[in-house]
C-alpha cells in the first residue's frame, strides 16, 4: 500500500534517506538499469563488475546464522540497487558477518538466477573497507539484547514466540524477527501467511527448529501444520493499521505517540540527521516502536523539527549524565532521559519494508517531559 499525497514525493526525494530512518526502495521508485555507477563514470553492468575490478558498495545489513547479507550499490536513494549476498566460502562468510552496517566493501562473484525481484551474487571473495562512523561525542550504553546463546536455548522450549517484524523478503519467503534484540531469519514455505506483513508489525508466530546438514544453530520455520486450530502469523499491532492516523492530544478518541527522543544520524542511508521518537511497550508486549518525526510540506517548518530536537539532544550532552543508547552498529541512539509526547501530526507508512513509519508534524506539535532517572 503505497500512498503519497501532496509534496510527499518532493520531500521524500529531498530528504534522501533510507532503510534505518525511512525507506521507499529505489526499485519502487524508478526501476534501475544494470548499469548504476553514477552519471560521470563510465557504466558498466554489474556482472562486469563482479567479474572485473569488483562491486563496489557498503554493508546495509546482515543476519550471519541465516547467511543473510545485503549490499547497497549506487551514490544516492534514487540510484540504489540493493543486493542479496550468498557466500561461497566459509572465510567469506566470516568476513561478511564481521562488517558492519554502513561499512564499505567490495565484492568479486557471479549473478545467480532467483525467482525474485531482488538480484542475489554469489560471493566468492570480499574485501572489507573503511567503517561507518556517526561521530559519537557521548558516553552510551548499549540497547539491551538477550545473549544469542540464551535466546536460542529458549527458543528450543517453546513453539511459538513474540516479536517486531524486521524485514519481509522475497514475497514473504523469508522474514526476520527482532526477538529480545535479536534478529532471527524464519524460513516459510508457504508465503500466504506472510506476504502481508509490514516492518514493524508486532507477531506472534508458530516455528519449528530444523537443522541441516552441517548446518548450525537450527534454524527457525514457520509451523503451518493445522493453521485452522494454530495460527501461524497473528498480528499484534499491525503498523500498516497506523498509516494516515491523525494524532489529536485534545482528543481522548484519538491516538498520541510518547517516548524518548530518538536521533537516527548522518549516514550513508541518510544525508542528514533525522529525529524521531521510541514508542515504548507496543501491544503491551515490551516491544519498542520507533518512528521518525519530519516535516514534509514546508521547509522552514521542518528546520524547526530539527533544530527543537538537536536543541534537547545537545542540552542533555552538556549534562553529562547516563541516559544515552545506542541500537545495533549505530544506526539510531535514544536518551531515556529525553521524553517527548507527540499531540498532533500524521502517520505515514509508504510501504511494507519502510525503515519507520513517520510523523508528519510541526515543531509546536512536539510536548518536551523529562523523566526523573538521574
Amino acid at each position: 500500500m503505497l500512498r503519497i499525497v501532496g509534496g510527499f514525493s518532493l520531500a521524500l526525494s529531498r530528504l534522501l534517506v533510507s532503510d534505518g530512518v525511512t525507506s521507499v526502495s529505489a526499485q519502487e521508485k524508478n526501476p534501475l538499469p544494470h548499469a548504476t555507477q553514477g552519471k560521470d563514470a563510465p557504466q558498466k553492468t554489474i556482472e562486469e563488475l563482479l567479474g572485473g575490478e569488483g562491486l563496489a558498495g557498503s554493508i546495509h545489513g546482515g543476519v550471519a546464522e541465516g547467511n543473510l547479507f545485503v549490499l547497497v550499490h549506487g551514490k544516492s536513494l534514487f540510484d540504489q540497487e540493493r543486493l542479496a549476498m550468498i557466500p561461497v566460502f566459509e572465510s567469506v562468510r566470516s568476513d561478511l558477518a564481521k562488517g558492519i552496517r554502513g561499512q564499505k566493501l567490495k565484492v568479486w562473484g557471479n549473478l545467480i538466477a532467483k525467482a525474485t525481484p531482488q538480484r542475489h551474487i554469489l560471493v566468492r571473495k570480499v574485501e572489507l573497507g573503511e567503517k561507518w562512523d556517526p561521530k559519537v561525542d557521548f558516553e552510551f550504553e548499549d540497547y539491551p539484547a538477550k545473549p544469542i546463546e540464551k535466546l536460542s536455548e529458549e527458543l528450543e522450549k517453546k513453539v511459538e514466540v513474540v516479536g517486531i517484524v524486521h524485514a519481509v523478503l522475497h514475497d514473504g519467503k523469508v522474514v526476520v524477527i527482532e526477538i529480545d534484540g535479536n534478529k532471527k531469519p524464519l524460513r516459510v514455505n508457504d508465503p500466504s501467511f506472510t506476504k502481508d506483513l509490514y516492518r514493524d508489525d508486532v507477531v506472534k508466530v508458530r516455528y519449528l527448529l530444523q537443522s541441516r546438514p552441517l548446518q548450525e544453530p537450527k534454524h527457525m520455520v514457520l509451523d503451518t501444520s493445522d493453521p485452522e486450530k494454530k495460527k501461524p502469523v497473528e498480528v499484534l499491532d499491525s503498523i500498516g493499521d497506523l498509516n494516515g492516523v491523525v494524532l489529536d492530544g485534545s482528543d481522548p478518541e484519538k491516538k498520541q505517540i510518547e517516548g524518548n527522543l530518538v536521533w537516527f544520524p548522518k549516514s550513508p542511508f541518510a544525508s542528514r540527521d533525522v529525529w524521531g521518537v521510541r514508542q515504548m511497550d507496543v501491544g503491551q508486549k515490551g516491544i519498542d516502536r520507533f518512528l521518525a518525526v519530519i516535516n514534509f510540506a514546508d521547509e522552514e517548518e521542518r528546520k524547526k523539527v530539527e533544530e527543537k530536537c538537536r536543541k534537547l539532544w545537545d542540552e542533555e550532552k552538556a549534562l553529562k549524565r547516563k541516559g544515552f543508547v545506542r541500537r545495533g552498529d549505530g544506526s539510531s541512539f535514544f536518551n531515556r532521559n529525553i521524553r517527548i509526547r507527540i499531540n498532533k501530526g500524521t502517520v505515514h507508512v509508504f510501504s511494507r519494508n519502510q525503515g519507520n513509519p513517520i510523523l508528519d508534524l510541526k515543531a509546536e506539535d512536539i510536548e518536551v517531559m523529562r523523566n526523573e532517572d538521574k
